[in-house]
């Protein structure tokens, strides 16, 4: 089982900062960064803008190798009687678009689990549990589909979920935010969330709240007729 604490409030560098835990039998062990993500046809896991990697035993630093061969794979040997690693590392955002896609801003954030998880190599991702947090910027909202397991000041814990399911839901963040309820009464809830740069931008008229929850019930059909 992953523990993942993302430390997302250094919105000015636009960098995030990852803490992580997990057991270990000791020996020589294999972890990977994702390099292939859902949605995408090619080998595209970010590890450009990986940095930042120190893995301690007990508190005390151990040295790691990069794979000669598969750069996403980091190579760490343990002594026989190691029962849990801490890992920690940076995912530094594009500061601009000739870096790539802005995912931080002064006011919203994307973040995209994948880009800040390392995980054991020898196991199916959909069979490995994570318990993720995050820190946000006081003051500010979010959206995603995992479900929330408690909240302490800035940290917000969600519930147990697999890896693959961590990687498969997105979560959104900002400084102006609001939440519409798409079926009010629903047996599911079903939300609407907004975000902009500025707050007057988040106003949703009733005829665009209307729009948005004829979908709903259309979207339920869809996916019990599916499964």
């Amino acid at each position: 089982m992953i523990r993942i604490a993302v430390d997302a409030t250094d919105i000015n560098r636009r960098v995030l900062r990852v803490h992580e835990t997990f057991p270990t039998k000791g020996g020589n062990i294999v972890l990977y960064y994702p390099k292939w993500i859902p949605g995408k046809h090619a080998p595209e896991g970010p590890i450009d803008r990986f940095a930042g990697l120190v893995i301690k035993d007990r508190g005390v630093p151990v040295e790691w190798l990069r794979d000669p061969l598969d750069m996403y794979a980091i190579h760490v040997a343990l002594p026989p009687d190691d029962t849990a690693l801490d890992v920690d590392f940076q995912y530094l955002s594009p500061t601009s678009a000739a870096v790539g896609t802005a995912e931080i801003s002064p006011d919203i954030l994307t973040l995209r689990w994948n880009a800040v998880v390392l995980y054991p190599a020898g196991y199916y991702v959909r069979q490995i549990p994570v318990d993720a947090s995050i820190s946000l910027p006081a003051g500010w909202g979010f959206g995603t589909a995992l479900e929330s397991a408690s909240t302490d000041g800035a940290v917000t814990s969600f519930r147990r979920v697999s890896l693959e399911t961590l990687v498969d839901s997105p979560l959104y963040a900002g400084r102006n935010f609001a939440r519409f309820d798409l079926d009010p009464g629903g047996v599911v809830p079903v939300h609407l969330n907004v975000f902009a740069d500025r707050s007057p931008l988040l106003a949703v008229n009733a005829e665009e709240l209307k729009a948005h929850r004829a979908l709903t019930p259309h979207v339920s059909r869809l996916f019990y007729r599916m499964g």
